[in-house]
């Protein structure tokens, strides 16, 4: 810096042939201003944090009506756990098919991939979920998106024994499903 800059406050002045010219690093804002208004968005993080960590909770649990409130609430139906688990992921794996439906109808991506490679379509495979496996599907996921073990749903349905799924996926391939 040389002899001319000096800086005090956060605010930078630069003295040029006598006159001041003063660079206003944050324009109308005092320090205990920005203070607060970090604490502020700490705690939306936080609130948000816990009510997405508490739709999940519920989405577990089935509670159709619960749920609901939440996202009108502002839960993040797309919220990932620490696993990648999105609450849609985590309905199918519970088997909660009209929370799936009412995700999917809220927009939830049913293609998804959780950070263990898998799908909703996967979690519905791996429980032998018939009726939501037809629906995931009639919703656009993807059926030979690769998961854990590089299987697809029909890989998985006939690799893993689940009759009813691959016997529906057997049947769609005959009827051209």
């Amino acid at each position: 810096m040389s002899n001319n800059d000096k800086t005090r406050s956060g605010f930078s002045v630069v003295v040029l042939g006598g006159a001041a010219l003063l660079c206003l690093v944050i324009a109308s804002l005092n320090l205990s201003e920005i203070k607060h208004s970090a604490r502020d968005l700490r705690t939306v993080h936080t609130q948000q944090q816990s009510l997405n960590e508490e739709l999940l909770r519920t989405v577990a649990e089935g509670d159709l009506i619960k749920v609901r409130s939440l996202v009108d609430a502002g839960a993040d139906i797309q919220f990932r756990d620490e696993y990648g688990w999105t609450p849609l992921i985590q309905a199918a794996a519970m088997g909660n098919f009209d929370v799936v439906k009412y995700l999917v109808i809220k927009g939830a991506d049913v293609n998804t991939v959780g950070g263990d490679r898998s799908t909703a379509l996967q979690h519905a495979v791996f429980y032998d979920h018939v009726a939501m496996v037809r629906f995931l599907i009639a919703q656009g996921a993807d059926v030979k998106q690769k998961a854990k073990y590089d299987w697809d749903a029909v890989e998985s349905a006939n690799k893993r024994g689940r009759k009813k799924v691959a016997h529906y996926f057997e049947d769609a391939s005959q009827t051209g499903e």
